[in-house]
């Protein structure tokens, strides 16, 4: 979500990082844009994987892994907006509110691309599923729908939309943040406890538990994170400059050159700490990048949750026109010496940049037709209910 005052000059914009920010009142433009580069680096990431899949068969280096890292980065800023947005609203029922408000941002369109990969898939494998998709049980597309962690016919934590893994997490940080919100507690003493010892109790977890108990994860330690820093910017704390183009630096190149980690501890340090040092060091120097940050890369991050959902089936119904038109080598082994070849490399860039251009064309025009019109509609009925409910009171 984006914070209310726009286009602050540099001025002004210096004055305000020297202040307590109150709920509300500011928009945090770096944040905003790095939104952007975390969608733009998990389109990126799932462009390749398309690539590698039709023409590497395991040569692991032609798929990009890095890029999920985005979904790190998203996470740190999901706990550091949480806290900015809501802290002293004014509310008497604050956890019923948070989370009508939370549901109207993300179910509709979950719901909609959800719809749309079911079709897909359904198109591209049946219900029984293939080597690539998974089999679509009535429980497997429930709990999709539902924010379940499920694991999916091929033995993977994947909803029927696979990047809706991360939304699960996302509605159980807002579950663990309403419940501060409904005991009018301080929220980080309410969930830093709570998230500290799901982390911990995630080492004891075997790969035969249900899947429900994949929420007990380290990555719980992101949104924390993402939490202590809106808490330190809330009470007026700042970073020297240094300090924080330092941050800004190192998790930039971190995030890009550390190897791909998979176990959730793993991921943790070597794509989470990178991502909150990101963060943080954007945060810490919004006076100095919010007035340099042009108007496309706010467009970006503001577009970014449509970014984020659309590409992948838009990538689905690409991919087989792209093996028809032999585009997309179908089944062919790319040996290294042959993959550092330059009129390889040219054709591998040529269709992965297609592929990106298109998942984030049709990404963004859902953003400017069907999410922004709905979301728009949704706030005004969620306004006038609110109304309601407070003269009924």
């Amino acid at each position: 979500m984006t914070l209310t005052q726009r286009n602050p000059d540099a001025s002004s914009a210096q004055a305000a990082a020297l202040q307590p920010v109150q709920s509300g009142t500011r928009e945090f433009r770096g944040v905003q844009a790095l939104r952007g580069v975390a969608a733009a680096l998990v389109v990126l990431f799932h462009a390749t994987q398309i690539w590698s899949k039709h023409a590497s068969r395991g040569l692991n280096s032609l798929s990009w892994v890095r890029g999920a890292a985005g979904v790190d980065v998203f996470f740190v800023i999901s706990g550091f907006v949480m806290l900015v947005s809501w802290t002293g609203k004014q509310s008497a029922r604050p956890a019923l509110e948070f989370l009508e408000r939370r549901l109207v941002r993300i179910v509709p369109l979950y719901w909609a691309m959800t719809t749309v990969a079911l079709l897909v898939l359904l198109g591209l494998a049946g219900s029984n599923g293939t080597a690539d998709h998974p089999r679509l049980t009535p429980l497997y597309v429930t709990a999709s729908y539902l924010f379940i962690p499920v694991r999916d016919s091929l033995g993977e934590n994947s909803p029927v939309l696979p990047v809706g893994w991360t939304l699960c997490y996302e509605m159980f940080f807002y579950a663990l943040f309403a419940l501060a919100l409904a005991l009018r507690k301080d929220v980080v003493r309410v969930l830093a406890p709570i998230m500290v010892t799901l982390a911990l109790l995630s080492v004891l977890r075997h790969p035969w538990w249900p899947a429900i108990t994949l929420l007990a994860s380290p990555l719980l330690l992101e949104f924390l994170a993402g939490v202590l820093l809106g808490q330190a910017i809330v009470q007026g704390r700042r970073l020297a400059p240094g300090l924080a183009w330092a941050l800004l630096a190192a998790g930039s190149l971190a995030v890009l050159v550390l190897p791909a980690y998979g176990p959730p501890m793993l991921r943790l340090l070597g794509w989470g700490l990178p991502a909150i040092a990101l963060v943080s060091g954007a945060v810490m120097l919004e006076p100095q990048l919010a007035p340099r940050i042009p108007r496309w890369a706010i467009l970006l991050g503001d577009s970014s949750y449509s970014l984020y959902l659309v590409h992948l089936p838009v990538l689905w119904m690409l991919e087989p026109a792209l093996v028809r038109s032999g585009l997309l080598p179908a089944g062919v082994l790319v040996n290294h010496v042959a993959a550092a070849s330059a009129h390889y490399r040219v054709h591998q860039l040529s269709v992965i940049a297609l592929c990106v251009v298109c998942g984030m064309g049709v990404s963004l025009a859902v953003y400017h037709w069907v999410e922004q019109p709905v979301n728009q509609w949704l706030r005004g009925w969620l306004r006038t209910r609110h109304q309601r409910r407070r003269q009924a009171a």
